[in-house]
């Protein structure tokens, strides 16, 4: 009886053994994360994110880690797998490592297609020497990765190391300084000066010949005429000095007569005029008192 029992025991702890044996076999044989290069320039390395042994996903969450002593991020963009299911892709840099979303696109079926699911790009740091090594690691976003029934799915991480020729030398030219000195320019004054031009006429002195009084026969009456003298004022042409110099230009003006001079010049021919007369009256008299003179005789 006793050896039934333990018999049954045993088959029982194989049965389970035999499960777990399987569960982890299936979960070997489960989906995971690929990793490998794709392409390299002089400046630039390129690797693909893919997946295998899909069980079917919507979703997809990655975070790529990387050398970032060696390698600067930048860019990613979809392929294969997601283009063919319409799958969006996202890239960022969170330091160290890329963070790739995968969505899945309008149909919402989502895809168990196997393959590269996205290229992320690269660029080749000073410090990439030929024979550099960087070794990627794709690891599972478990809260980002579900598949077409809603539910999360488990995918193993995956890796690769991958060498690196030596980066590109950049070369830099330095901009070249040129310097243009000011050019000054200094007009010189120019002084334009004219000189006042005097104009002056000569009096004319008009004389009548003597003339006979009628009424003393014989007798010559010196008759005195009044000189008519024509006086033209002396006429100064305004003299007009000009400085021409960059900044700034004026002009000076002669002052003119004034009216207190009219005045003064007036006045002496008032005084002229009395003269004359007072010189007409003292001959006529004498004249008359000859002619008296001669009569009584």
């Amino acid at each position: 009886m006793k050896k039934k029992i333990l018999s049954l025991v045993l088959a029982v702890v194989l049965a389970f053994a035999f499960v777990a044996t399987s569960a982890v076999c299936a979960f070997a044989a489960g989906a995971s994360l690929t990793v490998a290069k794709v392409n390299e320039t002089s400046s630039t390395v390129t690797v693909a994110v893919g997946i295998s042994g899909n069980p079917g996903i919507s979703a997809l969450g990655v975070n790529l880690a990387y050398d970032s002593t060696l390698l600067s991020y930048s860019g990613a963009e979809g392929t294969g797998v997601a283009d063919e299911a319409g799958m969006a892709v996202f890239g960022a840099d969170v330091g160290g490592a890329v963070r790739i979303v995968v969505e899945e696109g309008n149909s919402g079926e989502g895809t168990k297609s196997n393959g590269n699911v996205c290229l992320v790009t690269f660029k080749k740091l000073s410090t990439v020497k030929d024979g550099s090594t960087v070794n990627f690691t794709a690891s599972s976003i478990s809260s980002l990765t579900y598949g077409t029934d809603g539910n999360e799915v488990e995918v193993a991480d995956g890796s690769a190391s991958v060498s690196l020729t030596k980066a590109a030398e950049t070369t830099t030219k330095k901009p070249v300084e040129t310097t243009k000195k000011p050019v000054a320019t200094t007009k010189k004054p120019v002084a334009t000066t004219k000189k006042p031009v005097a104009t002056t006429k000569k009096p004319v002195v008009t004389t009548k010949p003597n003339v006979v009084s009628p009424t003393l026969p014989g007798v010559t009456v010196p008759t005195t005429v009044e000189e008519s003298t024509t006086e033209e004022m002396t006429t100064e042409e305004v003299t007009t000095e000009e400085w021409t110099t960059e900044y700034e230009s004026y002009s000076y003006t002669a002052p003119e007569q004034t009216d207190a001079d009219e005045d003064d010049e007036n006045d002496s021919k008032n005084t002229k005029r009395i003269v004359a007369g007072v010189v007409v009256v003292v001959c006529v008299g004498a004249a008359i008192v000859l002619y008296l003179t001669k009569k009584k005789k």
